[in-house]
Parts: C-alpha cells; structure tokens; sequence
C-alpha cells in the first residue's frame, strides 16, 4: 500500500473538460488574430501562456491518475505524446519545406534548414535564442517556422516532468505539491530576473518557461481549496478578464514574459479551477460547441497559420484585397482537413494506425526533413544573381559617392560634423543652405549635393552620427541650439528638413519613437521647430517622405532576386492616409510664411504606382530608406529650393527704365 497523499476526485477523474476546450480557442485565437496583424490583439502571444498552463493540467492529471492506479508507463506516455503531435506536425514541416524550396533564396534556406533540423531535434527554441533573434524582432516574420519553439518548450519539459513525477510519488509523496510549487517558484524568480537582462533568452528557455506548465501542474495536484459557487463564478470572470486585458493591452514592447506573463496565466488557472467542480457561466459559455471546435481545432491551426502567413508573403510581395483575411482562411481549411484526417486517426489507440506503422512512417519523414536540411545547410556558398541591396552605383548612375568632403572634426555636441555639398563656396564663405534630419537627410546627401552642382549652389550637410531629427530630438537641447546658432551667425538663408515621419503616424510602426506622441505633439513640435529656424532667419523647406515599403528587408532582397525584369510597385491605401495626415499636421503647425514644401511623389511614382525597383535594381536598401545612390534620380525634387537660391543671388537693377 502506497503511502501517497488523498487527492481530490479533480486528479483522478478524467472525463471530458468541454471548458477546457473553449479554453483553447481563447488561447489560440488572439495567437492567429496577432500574427495576422490585426488591431485589438496586440498582446496575442499571451496565447502560448494560456496554452503552457492548460497543458500542464491536463498532462499532469492524466499522469496522476494512471500513477494512482499503477498504470503508468513511459513508453504509453510517450506514444501519447507521439500520436498527439507527430502526424501533424511533420505535415507541417513536410509542406512549409517543400515551399521554401521553391521560395527561399539560397542564404534564407540556409537559415530556414537550421530552423528545420532544430524543430526535428525538439530544439527550435534554443536555436532561436542563441543562433536568430528575438520574437519580436522585425525580422522574425520572416522566419516560417519561428513558432516551433513553443513545441520545442513543451517537449523539453515532458522529457522530465513525469520522471520526476514518478520519483516523487515514490519517494516524497507528502512533500510533492512542495516541492512542485517551490520549482514553479524558482522558475518564475528566473524568469522575473532575465527578463530584463535576458530578454532571449527569458522568453525562449526552458527554465523560466516551466513556471506555467508547474502551474497548470499544481492545480492538478490539487493544492488549489474547492469553491463555492459564488465564488467559482466570480473567479472564472475575473480570469477571463485577465486573459482579455493581456491580450488588448500588452504589446510588443512589453517586457515579456516576466511580471507581465503571471495575469495571463494567472487568468487561465482561475479560469480551470473555478470551473472543476461545476461549470460555471463562463464555463457554459467556453462549452459552447462552436467555441469547443476551435479549440479541438487549436493545435493545427497553430502548426498551418504561421508558415501560411509568412510564406504567402514571400510569394505575393504585395497587398492585395483581403490577403490576410484569404490567408487565414486558408489556415483555417488546413486545421480543419489536418484534425479530421491526420490527428484523429492518428490519435486512436484501439482501431487507429497501428504504433508500429505509425512509428515508421513518422521515422522516415524525420529522416527524410532531416536530410533535406542537412543539404540545405551546405548550400551557404551557392551563387545567387543578386544577394546585395547596395547596388554597383557606376553600373546604371555615373555618380561619385566620394564626391561630399566632411570635415574631421565634430562641429556640434553628438557626433555631429559638417559636409560639403554642391559647390564650394570661395573664401570660406557661408552656404547658401543647410541640410538637416536623421538618416533620411544622410539618403538625400548624393541627390540635394548633384542638384546643388547643377546650380553652382553651395550647401552644408549637418552629419548627425546618431541621427536626430530635430523635431523629436530629446535630451539634446544644446545640440539644437548649437547648429540653430550657426544658421544665424553664418546668415543661412535655407534649411532643407529631411527626416522619416511615417513611424509617426503609423500604428504598427516597429520605430522606437512609434506612438510616443499624439497627432497635437506632433503638430506642436513641427510649429515650434519651424518658429526656431525661423527666428534663425532661415527659410524651412520640408521634404516629404519618400514612399516607405510595406515589407521587410529580408523580404526586399528576396523581390530584387525574383523580379529582375519586372516592376513591382508600392502604394498602399495606408500610404495614402500617412501622406493626407502628414499634410494635415503641416498645415495646421506652418506659420504663415516661411516654409515651403517638397514632394518626391511626382517624381517617383505614376498615379498610384511606386516602384521599388528600376531595371532588375532596388531603389531602396530597406523599407523606408532610398538607396542614396538611387535617390540622385530624383534629384529634381530640389529644383524649387535651388532655383529660388539662385533668383535670390542676382544683383537688383537699380537704373531706371531708359526706354
């Protein structure tokens, strides 16, 4: 006779949660809606959490029970765990390999082979910590199988979790909801602490993941007290208040998962603790059969949506009407044929696919993935015909980007020096105009320096190394005021304000001063920064923004390599609304004379047609910048400025009219 604490009929009954169920679908839906971009779900990723939980009850009461009854075993744990993942999972990866092939450049399967082999060896979390980037990165939608490394986690800790429960059971009966918690607590104290240190690692290791799995595990062990119905309503509201409010209000700038991760979780466990003994409201209501079908639905959606998003990216390149809307119902169709006719058969033990062949089949294509990305990662060396956004300057523009000299010295506090542009003026004689932003300044230095030549017009280039733009340039109040002093002391006579402004008004902006002003601080600041030149006694003329890419770098490299012939073209409705609220902001902050306004629009597009590319070659080195050599096709944006420069050189007719 075992000498084993009394557990509540929670641990070793096992009928059917249907709750629990609804629970996957609040756990999966805000995953999708994330990924997919839409707005609301902001903090969707909290999903995985509600999953990590979940998992840990249901695993850990179906161990209890069969330890309970002297039936547990590893290896029918573990033939579980296969019939339950295995089939399709390795649909997936069979799938999303054979549409890399056709659609990863060869430097991106390199990558995409390690991700596969990785997923195979149940490791996708640690490669994705030490080997890519964080989750959050602007690259990570690139990556088609990113998601594996919540599997790879849950795997990790099963290898462990029932020898320990096992060994506990044997040896600590008594002390094995302590000691469960006080490794939960560990785990957690980890994960507070690297969060912030570790922001990587904290979210993809192990170690400070197995909190949430213990969590789910000790209500499982019962260290949670029964409830009162009062009660049980009023929790199971209060943890889908929690799951709600992590989904609407945490974000990608979260420091996750950390603090931040406990309401989620903390949601989820009130959520299947308050509904153990009977179903409560919201119990009833995440019993729902529709909401119970999404969530039996949960596991494959998860494993087609990610891969389907990221690789019709790569295939389309462009916005069409309801893409993603179309993508996620495509996503849908594949969970639903992958439940019924990959997991469900799978699944069944009695009357199933026999382990034996099913263990076959899953070894062969292990094997055979395994291969293809062992070959995938030989292929680093491969020639592609293009894999460079720079381009060769000399082989479509006769443009010398040598030709600006920039002093040695810094002129201004910051890393700020001085450059030459256009002609230069004898005698050290002051500019007729200066140039100044951020990096979109530094883009526009070849394109303002030629149109200056053109004009025998002599400028300066304020070289800002940290790239400021002067209107959102904080804690740099005496580098303001020292380049503000310069146009007045030397009597420049025009600014040329050249600075990234969509970061602003776009919403899903992955800029660091995205969404840190309202639409009036803005407008406050561009007013208060034009008085400020012109109290310099300058002119302002404000460049607007170049056409900004809907897409990321990686995925700009991968156009330029598949559509050397042809021209694809940007031009969104989103971009149509920044321009219009970008033209709204100015208006309302221009004073009444002095600013002037210059659009490369006409010049680079064609009605609503941008292109990116010009002859096989991208105009743009990443989203938002022109390549500066590509912009010196677009030098005639500064005509205005220079023309009014040159009528302002010549001398007044002072004679009268001898006619």
């Amino acid at each position: 006779m075992t000498n084993q604490p009394q557990r509540s009929a929670r641990v070793t009954q096992l009928s059917h949660r249907p709750d629990i169920d609804g629970l996957r679908a609040l756990a999966i839906l805000p995953v999708v809606l994330y990924h997919a971009g839409l707005p609301g779900f902001s903090g969707g990723f909290v999903g995985v959490d509600v999953f990590f939980v979940i998992s840990g009850f249901l695993i850990t009461r179906l161990i209890c029970a069969e330890l309970d009854a002297g039936s547990f075993t590893l290896t029918g744990f573990y033939e579980r765990r296969l019939r339950r993942l295995a089939p399709a999972l390795l649909a997936v990866l069979l799938f999303t390999a054979v549409a890399a092939h056709f659609l990863l450049l060869p430097s991106f399967h390199v990558e995409f082979s390690r991700a596969l082999l990785a997923t195979l060896l149940f490791g996708a979390n640690i490669h994705q910590a030490l080997l890519l980037s964080d989750y959050f990165a602007p690259n990570a939608d690139t990556q088609p199988l990113l998601h594996m490394w919540s599997l790879a986690v849950e795997e990790q800790f099963y290898l462990l979790f029932p020898l320990l429960l096992m060994w506990l059971s044997k040896n600590y009966a008594k002390q094995q909801r302590l000691i469960v918690a006080a490794i939960a607590l560990g785990s957690l104290a980890l994960c507070i602490v690297w969060t912030p240190l570790h922001p990587a690692g904290a979210f993809y290791f192990p170690h400070t993941r197995a909190w949430e799995l213990l969590l789910g595990a000790l209500l499982a062990l019962g260290v949670a007290p029964t409830l009162s119905r009062a009660t049980a309503e009023v929790l199971a509201l209060l943890g889908l208040l929690c799951i709600g409010i992590s989904v609407t209000a945490f974000s990608d700038a979260t420091a996750f998962p950390g603090w931040a991760a406990l309401l989620p979780c903390m949601g989820t466990a009130l959520c299947i603790h308050a509904n153990s003994d009977r179903p409560t409201s919201v119990g009833l209501w995440l019993s729902w059969r529709p909401v119970v079908y999404i969530g039996l639905l949960s596991y494959s959606l998860y494993l087609w949506h990610w891969p389907l998003l990221v690789l019709s990216e790569y295939w389309l390149l462009r916005e069409i009407p309801w893409q993603t809307e179309r993508v996620l119902a495509l996503s849908l169709v594949a969970a639903v044929l992958s439940y019924h006719f990959i997991e469900q058969p799978c699944r069944q033990r009695s009357g199933g696919i026999p382990l034996r062949l099913l263990l076959s089949i899953c070894i062969a294509i292990t094997m055979a993935l395994a291969l293809v990305a062992i070959y995938g990662m030989g292929t680093q060396n491969r020639p592609e015909q293009r894999t460079r956004l720079v381009l060769d300057a000399h082989r479509t523009l006769a443009v010398d980007t040598n030709a600006i000299d920039c002093a040695t010295k810094y002129a201004f506090t910051g890393q700020a020096r001085l450059c030459q542009l256009g002609s230069h003026t004898p005698d050290q004689s002051p500019p007729q105009f200066l140039l100044w932003g951020d990096s979109h300044s530094g883009v526009q230095r070849l394109a303002s320096h030629y149109a200056a030549q053109e004009f025998d017009v002599a400028g300066q280039w304020v070289d800002d190394r940290k790239w400021r733009c002067p209107v959102f340039c904080t804690n740099c109040t005496e580098y303001l005021e020292q380049v503000l002093g310069y146009i007045s002391q030397h009597s420049i006579k025009h600014v040329l304000l050249v600075c990234r402004w969509d970061h602003l008004l776009n919403p899903h902006s992955d800029h660091p001063t995205a969404n840190l002003y309202t639409q009036a601080e803005i407008t406050e600041r561009m007013r208060s920064m034009f008085e400020d030149i012109r109290a310099a006694g300058a002119d302002t003329w404000f460049m607007m923004q170049v056409p900004y890419l809907a897409i990321s770098k990686r995925k700009l490299l991968y156009t330029v390599n598949r559509f050397q012939a042809t021209k694809p073209t940007l031009y969104t409705q989103e971009q149509g609304d920044f321009r219009s609220g970008l033209r709204t902001m100015l208006k309302d902050a221009m004073p009444a004379d002095g600013v002037h306004i210059l659009d490369p629009i006409p010049l680079m597009c064609s009605q609503q047609e941008c292109p990116y590319m010009h002859q096989g070659d991208s105009l743009y080195d990443d989203k938002d910048h022109v390549n500066a050599v590509q912009a010196v096709r677009y030098k005639e944006v500064f005509r205005p400025m220079m023309e009014v420069i040159v009528a302002s050189q010549k001398p007044v007719d002072t004679q009268p009219n001898r006619e």
